[in-house]
């Protein structure tokens, strides 16, 4: 993987522009170098991922309280309000970025947003359901899968637009930077919103204000976002080629499947027969989906053309995101129902990770680059194992300011230049004609895996306190098991390193 003079003196994200496929605005209005058109543009994008974040928090910092009041709701199943929520979100980004070149990039990220909203409201709903007498606990982890779809839509589609908008240049870089540094900050603002809302036992609240939220994003969206011509396909006018409906249809069903046992066994057993039909179901489906894309005229995922390189970036993604997911469900759940800490409380301590971020997104703006981008991958992977060993260490009466507070100031090492730091990697590993599709395969790697990793994790959680009598080393069980899912991130990123490093000496 060679670089030449030219690129060697460009940062990362003006790097990544060089291989940007066909300019989706291709009629950019003159005026799109303004700074307020810039700000708007970016403004609203970064939205769409922090109501993304705000979303999947809202199901991990209050979720005792919510499973507190639909009182119908299985012991340990309240891990549905995020695992069906993230699932939903994995199994269809890709499928989103495909629709957003088929009809346009901003007509999907609005029906997203749309959906998102309606889905929320609905969710807010689910305590009248439960106080008629009907499973609230049921309606609300459907609301919760179907509120993921939102985003799935919205986010994948407003990064294609964000990326296509700024030319090469120091404000690309520190706009795609401050786009990641979203993630973060949603995640904190979710949780403090649906924290004061159920410390008042009025958690519902904060999906009618998400839902609202949404609504107002959608709006922002009409009129701020450039509009668009969806891509032309060269020789395909068949519009269920165009969107791979067999792949999107094997995938979805094999992915849902898949996850879905995972993430149902540790509540009804491993033993229980239909956990294993579902399980083996799935990957039959999973199967025939690899088989579908490698034979298809215009896949999904471009498995034909990924090689050792995108393997591992792809596999370190999944290994980073799913050791964040252990780490914040079970933080919480530690604080909250070992350290009877309220959810409140709870949430303003994992507020250092929003001023963290920022800090970590300039940063990130002013890399080079070259061997430092691998390094900086490599340092995102340590930031997660770190933070996951710290929760997963501390003891019982330690004071926060210890290993939680500083786990806070490692997380965001991770969580804002993992995705970006990926994107930018396999970008200069495919093909021009498949980098396309990057951003909504990192996306789709990242909020699947943390679906899987939170079965995996509750999985060991049961099995270490299985008799039910130490809750505390059933959760640091979780951790451990999240420790070693970043543990094989870093490993992996390690690889990647010194798989560059060798190229780069040939």
């Amino acid at each position: 993987m060679q670089t030449n003079a030219v690129e060697d003196d460009l940062p990362w994200a003006s790097r990544g522009y060089l291989y940007q496929e066909q300019n989706l605005l291709e009629k950019r209005p003159v005026s799109a170098q303004g700074f307020s058109q810039e700000f708007s543009l970016l403004g609203v994008t970064s939205l769409h991922q922090i109501l993304m974040f705000a979303g999947f928090s809202q199901g991990i910092a209050p979720a005792l309280e919510i499973a507190n009041s639909l009182k119908n709701l299985s012991e340990g199943q309240h891990s549905w309000f995020t695992a069906g929520f993230v699932l939903t979100l994995g199994v269809f980004t890709i499928p989103s970025v495909r629709l957003g070149e088929v009809f346009g990039h901003k007509r999907i990220l609005i029906c997203g947003c749309l959906w998102y909203a309606f889905w929320s409201l609905l969710a807010g709903f689910s305590q009248t359901v439960h106080n008629g007498g009907y499973n609230g606990a049921t309606f609300f982890c459907v609301c919760r899968a179907m509120q993921g779809i939102g985003p799935a839509l919205s986010v994948p589609n407003g990064f294609s637009i964000l990326e296509a908008f700024f030319p090469p240049g120091q404000r690309k870089d520190t706009a795609l930077s401050l786009y990641s540094s979203g993630a973060p900050l949603g995640f904190v603002i979710g949780s403090v919103m649906s924290s004061v809302f159920a410390v008042n036992f009025a958690w519902e609240w904060c999906f009618f204000v998400l839902a609202a939220v949404c609504f107002s994003a959608a709006g922002l969206s009409v009129l701020i976002l450039p509009q668009q011509d969806p891509r032309k396909e060269c020789c395909i006018n068949d519009i269920w080629v165009k969107l791979d409906f067999t792949g999107i249809i094997l995938s979805a069903l094999g992915l849902a499947l898949f996850s879905f046992a995972w993430n149902q066994a540790p509540a009804v057993g491993w033993r229980t027969p239909h956990i294993y039909f579902l399980l083996i179901i799935g990957v039959l489906l999973l199967a025939a989906f690899v088989y579908n894309e490698t034979v298809v005229a215009n896949p999904l995922v471009p498995l034909r053309v990924m090689n050792s390189s995108t393997n591992l970036v792809l596999a370190c993604v999944a290994a980073g995101w799913g050791c964040f997911v252990v780490w914040a469900f079970y933080l919480f759940q530690i604080m909250e129902a070992v350290r009877d800490w309220d959810c409140l409380v709870a949430s303003a301590a994992v507020v250092p990770m929003a001023v963290e971020s920022l800090a970590v997104a300039f940063l990130l703006a002013y890399l080079t680059p070259g061997i430092e981008v691998y390094w900086a991958f490599l340092v995102s992977f340590i930031g997660f194992t770190s933070a996951s060993v710290l929760v997963a260490t501390a003891p019982l009466d330690q004071t926060y300011w210890a290993n939680i507070f500083v786990s806070t100031l490692l997380l965001p090492l991770g969580i804002v230049m993992a995705g970006p730091l990926a994107t930018i990697l396999l970008r200069n590993s495919l093909p021009e004609d498949y980098r396309r599709v990057i951003g909504g395969l990192v996306l789709s790697v990242l909020a699947y895996s943390m679906s899987i990793a939170l079965g995996m994790a509750r999985t060991v959680e049961t099995q270490v306190n299985e008799i039910k009598l130490d809750v505390l080393s059933g959760y640091r069980g979780a951790q451990y098991c999240g420790i070693g899912l970043g543990g094989l991130g870093t490993l992996l990123a390690s690889a990647l390193l010194f798989q560059y490093s060798s190229d780069r000496s040939i």
